[in-house]
């Protein structure tokens, strides 16, 4: 319906902002990574989606195009609404989900209030499967980093996975961990220097 929403902060709650544009006030739910970056009266930009269910039409909105994007495929998993999503959203960065998932780290995910176990392994499973997929359709554009050999290879091929994840298609996330430096080797060192090289935010 639109992609973003451009305005004011006119009032601020515990999940959710009035944005004012040009005199329109839209409510927009939120998670609170996003809400910790708004202020009442301060300009803001969301990126947004809009969700249609039987009982209303609801506004979710995101700081980053990550962010946004992550809200997507958890909702895409079976029997996950946008509440949790935004819950899960809440409770962990994109990029640390991102993570979770292609390293299969349930534990940490069912930590998150309101996704017990079933629910964090059917998130990991369902996910993996959707990125490995994209993976395929794109020629396996992560193959090429199995050269470097060892732990390495392995976390930098973690590390295209999960920017996958995050939205990216398999050929730019394996270009962006090739050319990543100043990381530490540890997936999410590569996956944090590999987001700027992309430029957080897009």
């Amino acid at each position: 319906m639109f992609g973003y929403l451009r305005g004011r902060v006119a009032e601020r709650e515990s999940d959710r902002v009035i944005l004012d544009v040009g005199g329109l006030g839209f409510e927009v739910f939120a998670s609170g990574k996003t809400l910790d970056g708004l202020k009442k009266g301060s300009e803001a930009t969301l990126r947004t989606v809009v969700n249609f269910s039987q009982d209303a039409v609801a506004v979710y909105g995101f700081a980053t195009a990550e962010e946004k994007e992550m809200f997507r495929r958890l909702t895409g998993v079976s029997r996950v609404g946008p509440k949790a999503a935004l819950a899960i959203l809440s409770a962990m960065a994109p990029q640390d989900l991102a993570v979770c998932v292609v390293s299969g780290d349930e534990s940490a995910l069912s930590r998150v209030p309101g996704i017990g176990k079933k629910t964090a392994q059917r998130i990991i499973l369902e996910l993996k499967e959707k990125i490995a997929n994209e993976e395929l359709t794109a020629g396996g554009a992560a193959a090429p980093l199995a050269a470097a050999g060892g732990e390495m290879g392995n976390a930098r091929m973690e590390a295209v996975t999960a920017l996958v994840a995050l939205g990216y298609d398999a050929g730019t996330a394996n270009s962006a961990v090739a050319h990543a430096a100043g990381h530490d080797g540890t997936v999410e060192g590569i996956l944090k220097a590999a987001l700027r090289q992309l430029g957080k935010g897009r």
